[in-house]
């Protein structure tokens, strides 16, 4: 991912893919990742399932829910897990229902 300075001092997400095969790289949770996820989520619904990694992503999220002693991780997984009910997928919807 790449991020640039906007004018008005806020930050845009570009996404750079270097291959056609996008793998998610497995890592403890993190406040970057949440809210990483969280904002990719507002900005563009639809760019983790362009990717193919949504069910990944998912599970990263569900997996940060569950840190109660961090409110800066759990706090927007959380949100992101709403975000994700929303979707009209089966799949997704019976990973959240776990």
């Amino acid at each position: 991912m790449l991020f640039e300075r906007g004018t008005d001092s806020s930050y845009s997400l570009s996404l750079v893919l270097f291959s056609s095969r996008t793998r998610i790289i497995p890592s403890k949770p993190s406040i970057l990742s949440s809210a990483t996820v969280l904002s990719i989520l507002e900005i563009a619904p639809d760019t983790f399932e362009t990717l193919g990694i949504t069910k990944g992503i998912v599970k990263k999220t569900l997996l940060s829910c569950a840190v109660i002693d961090n409110p800066g991780i759990g706090r927007p997984s959380r949100e992101a897990r709403e975000i994700f009910r929303s979707f009209n997928d089966d799949a997704i919807n019976a990973m959240l229902e776990l």
